[in-house]
C-alpha cells in the first residue's frame, strides 16, 4: 500500500497511482465537482437548516475517488453511501450495519470491480494498476482502499470544519469573496486551522537527534499534526483562521505523502473558491470557550445553512 510502502516499492507505486491524483485537477474530474457541487446546493437551497458533517463533508470526497478508481455511474450512489457509513455511520440505509462491515462490503465492491476489469480494462486506476503486472490483485485492492481512505478522512473534515471556521471569522469569508484568488491560500489554511489528521508515524532508520531528543535505530516517532499547525513559532496567531495566511500546513513529509494532500486540495478548492457563500448558525448554543474573544460571533453549533454556493468555473 502507498502510504506505508518504502523504497523501490514505493516509487513503484507513488509512478503508477500518482498520476491519476494529478488528474484530478484536470477538467473531467473538476466537473465531476462541479456537479457535485451544483447538486448540493440545489437540495440545500431547498431545506431551511442542513448538518453540514452529514450531507456535505462526506459527499464531494467519495465521489471523486470513485471517479479515480473508475467505479461506473449507476453504481457511484451505492458506493458513495457505504463510504459514508463506512467513515461516518450515520447512513440510515445501512442502520443494521456497523461502520467496519460497510467497510467490508466496500472492499468485496472493489474485489468486484478488480474482476471486471481484469476482463474489461478502461482508462481507470484499477486498470492501470492490474496492467502493470507487478501488483496482485489483492496489492491491487488494498491500494484502492488507501485512495478511499486518503480521499476521505482528511477531506471529510476540512470541508466540514471549513464551514465552522466562516461562521467563526466572518471576516474571513469577507476577504475570500473580495480576492477569489487567495482560493489556495483558504484551503491550506483550513487545512491547517482544523488538523483533519492525527499524526504521522515513522521507524528510525539510524540514531539521530530531532529537537534535542535522541533517536534509537529501530524507535517508532510520533509527529503530532494537531500540535505542529497551532505551532507559535511557525505561526502568527496560530488559533486565529486567516484566509490570507502563507500557506505552511503541515502534512506527512515526502517521500511517503498521503492520497490525501493531492485530493484533498482539489476537493476543497471548489467550495473554498466560492464568491456567494452565506453560511448562518441554526439553533442550539456552543461552548464559546473554545474560541477566546470571539463571544459575539459564535453562538450556534455546527449546523449552518448553507444558502448559495458558487463555484469558480
Amino acid at each position: 500500500m502507498l502510504v506505508v510502502s518504502e523504497g523501490n516499492w514505493h516509487s513503484v507505486l507513488k509512478r503508477l497511482i500518482g498520476p491519476f491524483l494529478s488528474r484530478l485537477r484536470a477538467p473531467e474530474p473538476r466537473s465531476v465537482l462541479h456537479e457535485e457541487v451544483r447538486e448540493i446546493v440545489e437540495r440545500l437551497r431547498s431545506q431551511e437548516t442542513t448538518d453540514i458533517a452529514l450531507t456535505v463533508g462526506p459527499r464531494l470526497p467519495a465521489a471523486i475517488v470513485c471517479e479515480v478508481i473508475g467505479v461506473p455511474l449507476s453504481e457511484r450512489e451505492h458506493l458513495i453511501q457505504l463510504t459514508n457509513h463506512a467513515f461516518g455511520g450515520e447512513e440510515s440505509s445501512f442502520d443494521k450495519m456497523t461502520p467496519a462491515e460497510a467497510h467490508t462490503e466496500i472492499l468485496f465492491y472493489f474485489h468486484e470491480l478488480i474482476e471486471r476489469r481484469q476482463k474489461e480494462p478502461g482508462t481507470d486506476l484499477v486498470s492501470a494498476l492490474l496492467a502493470d503486472g507487478r501488483l496482485s490483485t489483492e496489492d491491487v485492492l488494498i491500494n484502492c482502499d488507501n485512495v478511499l481512505i486518503g480521499g476521505n478522512e482528511t477531506t471529510r473534515h476540512s470541508i466540514t470544519v471549513a464551514f465552522h471556521a466562516f461562521q467563526a471569522f466572518p471576516g474571513a469569508l469577507d476577504t475570500l469573496r473580495a480576492d477569489p484568488e487567495l482560493a489556495d491560500r483558504a484551503v491550506e489554511e483550513v487545512v491547517r486551522w482544523t488538523s483533519p489528521a492525527a499524526h504521522v508515524l515513522r521507524v528510525a532508520t539510524e540514531d539521530c537527534e530531532i529537537g534535542g531528543q535522541q533517536i534509537r535505530e529501530g524507535q517508532a516517532v510520533v509527529a503530532w499534526l494537531a500540535a505542529a499547525n497551532p505551532d507559535e513559532r511557525l505561526f502568527a496567531h496560530p488559533h486565529r483562521f486567516v484566509v490570507d495566511r502563507a500557506p505552511t500546513a503541515i502534512w506527512g513529509s515526502a517521500p511517503t505523502r498521503s492520497t490525501g494532500q493531492v485530493a484533498g486540495r482539489v476537493h476543497m478548492s471548489s467550495p473554498s473558491a466560492s464568491k456567494h457563500l452565506t453560511v448562518r448558525p441554526a439553533g442550539g448554543g456552543a461552548d464559546r470557550r473554545a474560541y477566546p474573544g470571539l463571544e459575539n460571533h459564535v453562538r450556534e453549533p455546527l449546523v449552518a445553512t448553507m444558502e448559495e454556493l458558487a463555484t469558480a468555473r
